[in-house]
């Protein structure tokens, strides 16, 4: 505790700033290294403001006398941990008499002061008189700035600056287990699927040639559309996981690491240091170009890997749609982040539950097509089913077979070219609405946070004032 003492003194000497420090029973030897001292009894009344070698000229002049045995900080601390018992009111007590009359009795409740009254009554007056020279002189507002409800520019750049310097120390760990993790299943899903499964087309010629066919041409034929058809379903199912894993594990980190921060953030937001949206968007920007970052790698592993159409438009579609289901995963866990910020554990079993539902609405375990018109609507929720239609809508559109063939997947799927603007305009909802809703949610919590302080405070104010009605003694009437 001295070393910490002593560095902070220097640190204070050094750079001209203050600090304030909460210590609870110090020693003679740290009290002597502390410039000021600011005690506070039971209730938050001022019982000493000033150096602590005036500590017992203080005691003194209060008519409280230390013995020499005793250190007047301990003396000090132990009359500080009783309430204060004087108490002047005027309580107006109103009776009737059986002629319907009602007379006013002023009372007057006077207790004799102890020695802890004495001891704030003798800071109070000095405290005020620094408060209405500190008013005089402009060093002190008469009300506290509100300002830091709204989105500040300043604010922004400090909390960038700081969101950075704590990724590049201490996060960037969690984002490279993060992305070691995903380019080893990416790695694994190749070996499992092949590396070839994205050369076929799967297409399906419509016209016949005039020429009659022999046996032996239609059995090959027939051996070919299967073997195309069953490499067209492999690279179904390789991007459908991969896609999926890349959500879930997107997810899962930010649930596991973002309720810490927000229990953080409204500590510091209690205090009017900074807005929420300020915050929330200094996070986001310091998040996302780490995740672009892993969603552009894991695409191109994931891409040529298997075998896919090397054209770069596609490739761009590819990486720009993995990219954005990876963003809209990060906002979904923020949500589930904030709104369980005090028990991850429900965070991460709420998070694993949501995901399970929006795999089950994307489509590739149960055909939509088949299902009632309320579960194809509410199938729209699933931004995993949305990801997933364009991938596969990139990968076999665009006239990837002429005009005498049919893609046979997009036409079991019952998706077309079309669709593509439809799903990208859906695509940037998502991005927005998860977005915005962990912003709103957040901004929730703050207040609820600040109302729930404030709750806690009249709760504290109430006891005390049942404390100071038990101690009064009726003295007089008039």
């Amino acid at each position: 505790m001295r070393q910490v003492i002593q560095c902070l003194k220097q640190l204070s000497e050094r750079h001209r700033m203050a600090i304030v420090t909460s210590i609870h029973q110090p020693n003679s030897l740290l009290l002597s290294m502390f410039d000021q001292l600011y005690v506070l009894s039971k209730g938050g009344h001022c019982v000493f403001a000033g150096r602590p070698n005036h500590l017992k000229d203080h005691l003194n002049n209060c008519g409280i006398t230390c013995a020499p045995d005793i250190l007047p900080i301990e003396l000090l601390l132990k009359i500080s941990s009783k309430f204060p018992n004087s108490v002047f009111k005027k309580r107006e007590l109103t009776l009737n008499n059986n002629n319907n009359t009602k007379e006013s009795i002023n009372t007057t409740l006077v207790l004799e002061s102890n020695e802890i009254d004495k001891l704030i009554e003798s800071s109070w007056k000095p405290s005020q008189q620094f408060k209405e020279n500190c008013l005089m002189s402009g060093k002190l507002s008469k009300t506290i700035d509100k300002q830091t409800n709204y989105f500040h520019l300043h604010h922004f750049y400090y909390l960038l600056c700081r969101g950075i310097t704590c990724f590049v120390r201490y996060q960037w760990r969690v984002s490279a287990s993060l992305a070691i993790f995903s380019f080893s299943v990416s790695a694994f899903l190749l070996y499992l699927y092949d590396t070839d499964i994205g050369h076929e087309s799967g297409c399906l010629n419509l016209f016949a040639s005039n020429e009659t066919p022999s046996m032996t041409t239609s059995q090959e034929q027939m051996l070919h559309i299967l073997s195309q058809e069953s490499k067209v379903v492999l690279n179904l199912k390789c991007q459908f996981f991969g896609i999926a894993f890349l959500q879930f594990v997107s997810m899962a980190c930010t649930i596991l690491v973002f309720p810490q921060e927000v229990r953080i953030f409204l500590n510091e937001h209690h205090n009017k240091w900074y807005s929420t949206s300020s915050y929330f968007w200094a996070k986001s920007m310091v998040e996302i170009p780490v995740s672009v970052l892993i969603a552009y790698v894991y695409s191109f592993i994931i891409y040529y890997g298997t075998g896919q159409p090397d054209q770069t438009f596609r490739y761009i579609y590819f990486t720009l749609i993995t990219t954005c289901g990876m963003i809209i995963s990060n906002s979904t866990g923020y949500l589930l982040g904030i709104i369980f910020a005090r028990n991850y554990q429900v965070a991460t079993t709420s998070g694993v539950a949501l995901f399970l539902v929006l795999v089950l609405l994307s489509g590739f375990f149960v055909p939509l097509t088949i299902q009632h018109v309320i579960v194809r609507g509410a199938s729209y929720v699933s931004f995993t089913k949305i990801i997933f239609e364009s991938i596969l809508i990139t990968l076999y559109g665009f006239d990837r077979c002429s005009e005498s063939q049919m893609p046979i997947l997009l036409h079991q799927l019952k998706l077309s070219d079309t669709q593509m603007k439809e799903n990208m305009y859906w695509i940037i909802g998502h991005l927005i609405f998860w977005r915005l809703l962990a912003l709103v949610v957040l901004i929730m919590r703050a207040n609820e946070f600040k109302l729930s302080f404030l709750r806690r405070k009249q709760r504290l104010d109430s006891i005390e004032t049942m404390h100071d009605k038990k101690s009064i003694t009726l003295s007089q009437f008039r």
